[in-house]
């Protein structure tokens, strides 16, 4: 996201009642002809068909990892819906994501999970497809128009590509920013105050993060991990911790209920 052209980005979160359960996160853009905003927002799909002002895709994450007894897999499908409407500042992008974290199950017992989110940002899995499939997407207007017809190209790719561990060079010598989801764990599952952060490289047992692929799929969003997590809430989702996850806190104490599941 460019700051310096980004006119004002309203959140708005809300919870409403339909049937069993129900969550939106509604992120609205505000932009400019000529700017072009990364879109980071997830929450919940309310139509899964396209228009001249809407794309909706889904994809397949899939984590494998590197263990003394061979290669474990495991996988999630998300699903990210943008719309596009002209407002009194210009050109309006609303996205909406569905999907859930992928669960990947270790030789010594534990799970490992890809949440939805990276180190930098709590919103990455709506980036996840781009980043890995068409990280130089063929729209360079800026404008929502553009920006929709990335997502069709995106959309239409047929092939699977393994998303990239760092993001580009920032040219100050400090190490590029993470795009692989935070990897964390529970030493009791029934318990999320026991939820840590691992490293990729480093997951335990000599275990390590071998790679994460991305494809574009027509299968529909996944919802599984409730059946392990079935402590994991709606929205407004708590902190795992408790803490209220503000001030100098590490990662591993201000993650939430959303960034393992968002329906």
């Amino acid at each position: 996201m460019y700051p310096n052209k980004l006119l004002s980005v309203w959140l708005n979160c809300r919870a409403r009642n339909f049937g069993d359960r129900h969550r939106t996160h509604k992120l609205t853009l505000h932009i400019r002809p000529g700017t072009l905003c990364l879109l980071t927002l997830v929450g919940t799909v309310l139509s899964g068909c396209d228009s001249g002002n809407q794309v909706t895709y889904r994809y397949r994450m899939t984590v494998e990892i590197e263990t003394s007894k061979g290669i474990r897999t495991g996988s999630s499908v998300i699903q990210v819906a943008t719309s596009a409407s002209k407002g009194a500042l210009g050109s309006l992008l609303t996205t909406h994501v569905s999907g859930e974290a992928a669960a990947v199950d270790l030789p010594n017992g534990s799970t490992i999970y890809a949440l939805l989110r990276s180190p930098s940002n709590e919103n990455a899995a709506v980036n996840y497809a781009m980043a890995a499939l068409l990280p130089v997407h063929p729209d360079k207007g800026g404008d929502a128009r553009a920006w929709l017809n990335s997502l069709r190209a995106l959309k239409n790719t047929e092939h699977s590509a393994e998303l990239s561990r760092w993001g580009p060079a920032t040219g100050t010598g400090k190490q590029p920013a993470s795009l692989w989801p935070v990897m964390a764990t529970l030493g009791n599952a029934a318990d999320p105050k026991t939820v840590r952060i691992v490293p990729a490289h480093d997951l335990g047992s000599g275990a390590q993060v071998r790679r994460i692929v991305i494809a574009i799929t027509d299968d529909p969003p996944t919802d599984n991990i409730r059946r392990r997590l079935p402590w994991l809430g709606d929205f407004p989702e708590p902190w795992l911790k408790g803490t209220g996850g503000f001030g100098q806190l590490p990662l591993s104490e201000k993650l939430k209920h959303g960034d393992f599941v968002r329906n």
